[in-house]
Parts: C-alpha cells; structure tokens; sequence
C-alpha cells in the first residue's frame, strides 16, 4: 500500500533526522534526556487531544455524524463526481499535494531551519520534532483505522477506503502550517487540502466520509501536537504559547435503574 510507504520513509527520515540530537549542539542535552522529553510530548499532546474542548466538538461531531455519512455516501459521492469540479491538471495537482507536495515542502523547509545558524536551536528542532512526528502520528492513525475498518473503495480496486490517506496527510499539513506559520499560510494550505480532497472523490478514490474522517481527525492531531499546547513543547514563542488543555465540553451521568446517560454540558 502507498500509505504504508510513505509511512516507512518518514520513520527514516525522522530517525536520520534524530541524529544530530546525539551529538554536537543538542538543545536537549544527552540522549537520555531527549527521549524523556520525547515520551513526555507525546503523552501531554494524547491527554490535550482528549480534553481540549475544541477537539472534543470536533471529534464528537464526527462520530455522531458517522452513521449519517456512511448512509448517504453512495448517493452525495456520486453527486460531488457529477459535479466535475476539478478539470485534469487541477486533479493531478490535488493527488500529489496529498501525496508528495505537502509533505516534502513542509519537512524540507522545517529541515532547513533546524540545520541553519540560529540563536535559537531549542526552537528549531522542536519545530522540526512537531512535523515529523504530526505527520507519523497521523498516517499511523489513518493507517491502523484502514486495516481495522476494511472499507471498500467506490472503484472496487481494495478494501483500504476508510479514512483517506492523501486527504490525512493533506490537512495534517495544512494545521501544521497554520500553526508554525500564521494563518496567512494555513488559509492557502487549507485551500490546497480542500482541493485533495475534493480530487480522491471526484477520482472515485473515496467516499465523502472517508474524506472528512481524515480532514477531522489529522486537524485535530496536528493541533494537540502543536508547539505551545503542551509543556514539554513549549518554545517559548508567544504566538504559539496556548493554554495546555480546555474544559471537557461535556460529562456522561448515569441515573439508575433506568440506566439511561444524561448529557451535561458544562459552559
């Protein structure tokens, strides 16, 4: 599968790229360190991903919306591939943005600034450190839900439809974008994200909620791994300096003997 690959050459990119962490100016002291920091950013950015009230809308939304989508996808797919939206050339462009584009611009640039001379290093690693590893997470995520779901394509080619892999990494790397660069830069690379997804539909590639399972659930990844929201990635940088967790946006209460949930909502 494509997805598997470019999964296995970001892991080695991202390996390579660690390297430099072991030796020579090391913004996080020896190895040993590093790693503590690392697992220390993952798990803070998991409990964010859970708790902050904006991915809670989001990923509530999408699982109520679930049933809905997968019950109209044949009749709205079919409608958006009668549309014709896209000619040719803006198609071929949507399907490498979500397959090669995105990716290669945004690591090439992160790379860049992190190997440059700067008076601030610490920053400059943890930005490269947040690319890579959105971009891990999210294929991880888009992946294992591939093989778990086993949903069929509309063209019939495999059962690997569910969630859109192009579409994840896409919209992965928009919300990155948007993070590290402002929202000048995060509008324009949400445009071109919107555009693949549009393109893996209009190409009979995926269904419609194939394409929005992923835009949801790689934005608010990318979010929860975002320099700042947590802090063991905090750099420092008032821009990106945001609150590390939000209220829940709603607690289940059981009432018994009923045993019917009842929803609170908490302002």
């Amino acid at each position: 599968m494509k997805i598997f690959k470019a999964m296995w050459r970001i892991f080695v990119l991202t390996g390579i790229l660690a390297l430099p962490l072991g030796a020579g100016e090391n913004p996080y002291g020896d190895w040993g360190s590093w790693s503590q920091h690392y697992s220390d950013y993952v798990l803070e950015s998991a409990e964010y991903w859970v708790s902050n009230r904006t991915s809670q809308i989001l990923l509530g939304s999408l699982l109520l919306a679930q049933p809905v989508l997968w019950k109209t996808d044949a009749i709205t797919s079919r409608r958006i591939r009668n549309a014709a939206v896209l000619n040719d050339p803006f198609m071929r462009f949507g399907e490498a943005w979500g397959r090669m584009y995105g990716v290669t611009l945004l690591i090439s640039v992160s790379v860049f600034r992190a190997l440059q001379v700067s008076s601030d290093k610490t920053r400059d690693y943890q930005q490269l450190e947040y690319v890579l590893t959105g971009y891990g997470t999210t294929l991880a995520f888009a992946g294992s839900l591939k093989y778990l779901v086993g949903r069929t394509r509309p063209d019939g080619s495999n059962h690997y439809s569910f969630p859109s892999g192009h579409t994840t990494l896409a919209f992965a790397t928009a919300e990155m974008t948007r993070q590290l660069y402002g929202n000048g830069w995060g509008s324009a690379a949400y445009a071109l994200a919107i555009l693949t997804g549009i393109e893996r539909i209009q190409d009979k590639r995926h269904w419609l909620g194939d394409v929005v399972t992923a835009a949801i659930l790689s934005t608010t990844i990318a979010r929860s791994l975002a320099p700042g929201k947590v802090e063991s990635s905090t750099l420092g940088d008032q821009q990106l300096a945001l609150p590390k967790s939000g209220t829940p946006m709603f607690t289940l209460v059981w009432h018994f003997p009923r045993a019917l949930p009842a929803i609170h909502f908490t302002p």
